[in-house]
């Protein structure tokens, strides 16, 4: 059995539409479950997965945001993987072949670690082809397959990917000190340090709606855990990096007045503290501070 994770936290516009296609995909090697982590929704996103009746579909509500990669964790715990498990955003709408093509490509490779799919917007463009991360620590994301065969890239974007268990393992798994953003990222790292391959597989073809969860103050909450993970990943992976992304971090703070200004330092000061070893209280909303000033 091949689970397939989805964490969901208010997607109500989008996981009907996850879901339907899903429930086509072509798969000849096994079986496959779907295990729905709910991330504490606010919206419909509840009642929507409560609705589902489906044998091949659990569904697992948390009554607080855990984040994304202890959400994946706890999906693991539950699914049990012995050799794949699949990973797919809740605004992802793969085609029918999709995991038959990760599951071929990975098959005939036992160093592949991880193998993504190629992500399609619904206009047709490229939304991720793989991902590369520059000399600060900043994503790059190919947005033109790089080969018409799979090929390797620095990591895997999550929305669509198929994992090794063996590598997951060997390599630590998601550390949930990332919450949102740089998690697979740091997972990739890991699992090349290993010897695993990151590859991307261009005839998987998944379409990426790229609405995300509806979070309120999102632009400030993307800023905030983009900044502080990237520090974060450097600090664990590229240390040798740190005080030029920390010089730039600081820089970046200066540049900003108001809002902006508080949720760059905060991402600073907050990512000091989890590379000390200090628990943070997640999610961190900026909307609180947004509302006072």
């Amino acid at each position: 059995m091949i689970p397939i994770i989805i964490v969901t936290h208010n997607n109500a516009s989008t996981i009907n539409r996850t879901i339907s296609a899903l429930m086509k995909t072509t798969f000849d090697f096994d079986e496959i479950k779907i295990f729905i982590i709910d991330n504490n929704s606010t919206d419909n996103t509840p009642y929507i997965l409560n609705t589902i009746k489906d044998d091949r579909i659990t569904v697992l509500f948390l009554k607080r945001n855990l984040g994304f990669p202890a959400a994946v964790i706890l999906g693991l715990l539950h699914a049990k993987p012995t050799t794949y498990f699949a990973l797919l955003n809740p605004d992802a709408i793969p085609t029918p072949y999709w995991l038959q093509r990760l599951y071929e490509v990975m098959e005939n490779d036992p160093k592949i670690g991880i193998a993504q799919s190629l992500l399609v917007h619904p206009d047709g463009t490229i939304d991720s082809a793989g991902g590369f991360l520059n000399f600060l620590g900043y994503p790059v994301e190919v947005k033109k397959p790089l080969d018409s065969k799979p090929y390797s890239a620095m990591y895997a974007k999550g929305a669509a990917v198929l994992v090794r268990v063996s590598a997951y393992k060997e390599a630590g798994g998601f550390d949930p000190r990332f919450f949102f953003y740089y998690d697979e990222t740091d997972l990739c790292a890991r699992m090349r340090k290993k010897g695993y391959k990151v590859v991307v597989v261009p005839d998987s073809i998944v379409f990426h709606i790229g609405l995300g969860s509806r979070i309120k103050c999102k632009e400030l909450f993307v800023l905030y855990y983009m900044e502080r993970n990237r520090l974060f990943y450097i600090f664990k992976n590229e240390p040798f990096k740190l005080p030029l992304a920390l010089t730039t971090a600081l820089l970046g703070i200066t540049k900003e007045k108001g809002i902006r200004r508080y949720v760059r330092k905060k991402a600073v000061l907050d990512f000091i503290s989890l590379a000390h070893g200090h628990k943070l209280n997640e999610p961190f909303n900026p909307c609180l501070r947004y509302n006072k000033s």
